[in-house]
């Protein structure tokens, strides 16, 4: 009987700035699986990173699958490709020897043995300790860069500019032109939720061409961006809760004239004075 072989690949955080790494594991693996004279019945291929194994859909769809007969044996690079929390690991080898799978390694050339408990348990501590260290190496470098104000670091797209190159961003004349369109509305005392709907009926989409919703408007007017001014640090990965927290506001790093400006700052004021007041007004 031949065995079946499910294949889980992912790269490590030190690799994934090397976008062949993963195709390059990928490949091996399953050359690896045919050489052994195994049957390649199922392959997870995880392109996010993550260091919490709730957010990999990937892995999380192995787990599910380890429950039905689709495969014998999971193969993985080395346990660091797998996950790097020791918990996590122990949590797994015993949904797996629930589900009688067998794990192999293949960087090792072997399968996993129960009498490696203790050892692979070690390695998946260091695996873990190992990704703390670089989680601050990486915040304190982008913290670092940030304060020397050398640069942005701005990951998505932002409506009303465009990214001619790393740092540098024109404004966008047709999105310019509905953003300062909104504020001239929220100026007159329409509210978020009808600048919302006008937008969307004018056919003015975000980025990704989808409907931008009322507190995505409220947000790109309150937003200091919007007379240049960009705002960093304001959010930090916690490596412990697994999840981003958002810092103090005496942590943020404000960098002035870093667009070119959409409004004038004292128009922005003005307008947010005005929608401020008639809050209150509302509210009372």
């Amino acid at each position: 009987m031949q065995i079946r072989v499910a294949i889980y690949n992912r790269c490590s955080t030190e690799e994934e700035a090397q976008r062949s790494a993963l195709l390059v594991q990928v490949e091996e693996s399953v050359e690896l699986a045919k050489k052994l004279g195994w049957i390649v019945s199922a392959q997870y291929i995880e392109s996010e990173s993550g260091t919490s194994s709730k957010k990999r859909k990937e892995y999380q769809r192995l787990l599910a699958d380890m429950h039905t007969d689709l495969f014998d044996v999971i193969m993985i690079k080395s346990i660091d490709r797998l996950m790097r929390s020791a918990r996590d690991w122990y949590l797994f080898l015993d949904q797996m020897n629930q589900c009688k799978k067998r794990l192999y390694l293949y960087i090792e050339g072997r399968f996993y043995e129960p009498e490696d408990s203790l050892i692979t348990g070690i390695k998946a501590i260091m695996a873990e300790d190992f990704s703390r260290e670089l989680s601050k190496k990486i915040k304190n470098s982008h913290r670092r860069r940030q304060e020397k104000k050398s640069g942005l670091n701005i990951s998505v797209p932002m409506f009303g500019w465009d990214k001619i190159e790393k740092d540098r961003y024109r404004i966008n004349e047709a999105e310019a032109k509905a953003y300062r369109e909104a504020f001239a509305m929220a100026e007159a005392g329409d509210s978020f939720y009808h600048i919302a709907n006008v937008m969307y009926e004018k056919g003015v989409h975000s980025k990704n061409g989808k409907r931008i919703s009322d507190s995505a408007w409220r947000g790109m007017l309150y937003a200091p961006r919007a007379h240049g001014t960009v705002i960093l640090h304001q959010y930090e990965y916690d490596f412990e809760r697994k999840c981003r927290v958002r810092l103090d506001e005496r942590e943020w790093i404000y960098i002035d004239n870093a667009l070119p400006e959409i409004v004038t700052k004292e128009y922005q004021e003005s307008v947010i004075a005005i929608i401020q007041k008639r809050c209150r007004t509302k509210n009372g």
